[in-house]
């Protein structure tokens, strides 16, 4: 094909092809090293990011267990003095929820007796177990709140029997 042509245009068609491959290849070469700086931008973001929301769930968390072991704390000095009151306890657990609006719901679980030795008493009645043990679970329902035993009789207790071990 190039041998009819003359010298000339044999020379341009040939410098025009080299400079069209250079461009092609330095185009390449920019899209690619493009290309890896966008991953390393979005990997170095997506990093940042979830560092700053490990934190923000950490803190989540330990405000959360703080409030927990605030709220066991003053259940036992209130049931080692004697004077253990369920509806008190359901009044803070309530306030609980009243003063954090990221907690959703809150437990309180005794074993069979121990919370004031008055099951026989609520046996049959909501909120309490089927044998009247102190179990209340309260949850945001509205402007209200919902409560309910923290387990039945038929429950997956795990994740009370395994932290019990």
């Amino acid at each position: 094909m190039l041998k009819n042509l003359k010298v000339q245009t044999k020379i341009i068609v040939l410098v025009s092809a080299s400079i069209i491959l250079s461009f092609a290849i330095i185009f390449s070469i920019i899209l690619i090293n493009l290309y890896n700086s966008g991953l390393n931008q979005a990997q170095t973001l997506a990093f940042e990011v979830s560092k700053g929301n490990a934190i923000d769930v950490k803190e989540d968390f330990t405000l959360v267990e703080k409030l927990g072991k605030g709220l066991g704390i003053s259940i036992e000095k209130y049931r080692k003095k004697g004077i253990a009151n369920r509806q008190a306890v359901i009044d803070m657990q309530k306030q609980i929820l009243k003063s954090d609006e990221s907690i959703f719901g809150i437990a309180v679980a005794y074993e069979p007796n121990i919370f004031d030795g008055k099951d026989q008493e609520f046996v049959g009645q909501s909120w309490y177990g089927s044998n009247g043990e102190f179990i209340p679970y309260i949850t945001r329902d509205g402007n209200g709140y919902n409560i309910e035993p923290a387990y039945t009789e038929s429950s997956d207790k795990r994740w009370y029997n395994e932290t019990k071990k």
